[in-house]
């Protein structure tokens, strides 16, 4: 997974994990605003939806 994408820092992500240990990055604005993907194609190098980490 690139470490580049702006998912990792966003306040809507979620981190999903199967059980071989694969992840995917979950984009929880998805539920409310059809604009975004479940799961977002990586990198995601822009993003009108993000939203900075605490």
């Amino acid at each position: 997974m690139s470490a580049a994408s702006l998912c990792r820092g966003c306040a809507h992500l979620k981190l999903v994990r199967n059980a071989s240990g694969s992840e995917f990055l979950l984009c929880r604005k998805a539920a409310s605003d059809p604009r975004f993907a479940k799961y977002p194609p990586q990198p995601v190098k822009t993003c009108p939806g993000y939203a900075p980490r605490d």
